[in-house]
């Protein structure tokens, strides 16, 4: 939890550098408390709204099957970016 806490401050400081979104998503999906992930997760989303988070929090919602809120993020993703294989696919299993 330590290191997304980090990345939120550096997200903050440096809101224009997407490289953080990948680093944030790998971290929030290693959390063991799903509950915190998504509140790390939607507050990063404050920041910057991107589709690896995004996908972080669908990937995060499915597996405490919260089908609705991870079928929206998914739909987020593909409105934004059009071609997402992996949200795609995602969604498609959900039957969206």
């Amino acid at each position: 939890m330590i290191a997304l806490e980090e990345i939120t401050i550096a997200m903050r400081m440096y809101s224009r550098d997407s490289d953080y979104d990948k680093v944030a998503a790998r971290a929030a999906l290693r959390v063991s408390s799903p509950e915190l992930a998504r509140a790390s997760l939607a507050r990063l989303l404050e920041i910057r709204d991107s589709g690896i988070l995004r996908l972080a929090l669908a990937r995060i919602c499915i597996n405490q099957r919260d089908t609705s809120r991870a079928r929206d993020n998914l739909t987020r993703v593909l409105d934004a970016e059009k071609i997402n294989p992996e949200a795609a696919a995602l969604l498609r299993l959900l039957g969206g």
